[in-house]
């Protein structure tokens, strides 16, 4: 079991104190270090699909299992300005992928199919079939459901909005 708060607060503390690091204390960070390697990596492999670099996974993955950024500083042997840029990016990719994320399913732009968002139809329509119209003036989508006929409007929203 690693104790993270108890890592926390000792990296907090080496920071108070000189902000220099004895033999002993690189030693305890080392070792736990190495006892997480292969669970940093299972998690920050996880967060690479957002689009991080390695170093901003490796960081968001310490960061996920509850380090603050003065410890993960003194485990990647970085500056705690360092940690802070590459949270900063990661929250950037995060927010945009989720951003990304609620668009598609808010938009169904990676279906094949529409789906008819009528309680009491729900029909499947393909897309080359949903007679669908967009208006660039209003920003307006249209597409008729094949099987209800009940016709859709829908605004589409700028990437920036």
């Amino acid at each position: 079991m690693i104790d993270i708060e108890g890592i926390n607060r000792t990296a907090n503390d080496y920071s108070a104190e000189s902000g220099e690091l004895g033999q002993d204390q690189r030693q305890q960070i080392m070792n736990v270090t190495d006892d997480l390697k292969h669970t940093v990596d299972s998690v920050s492999t996880v967060w690479s699909r957002l689009g991080l670099s390695d170093r901003e996974a490796e960081v968001a993955a310490y960061r996920e299992l509850g380090f603050t950024n003065k410890s993960i500083a003194y485990m990647l042997d970085i500056s705690t300005n360092t940690v802070n840029e590459y949270t900063r990016r990661a929250k950037q990719k995060y927010n945009t992928a989720r951003a990304l994320l609620a668009r598609e399913e808010d938009s169904q732009a990676l279906s094949k199919n529409w789906v008819c968002p009528k309680p009491s139809c729900g029909h499947e329509t393909k897309r080359a079939y949903t007679n669908s119209k967009y208006n660039p003036d209003t920003n307006v989508s249209t597409w008729r459901c094949q099987e209800c006929h009940t016709e859709y409007q829908r605004k589409i929203q700028s990437p920036d909005a």
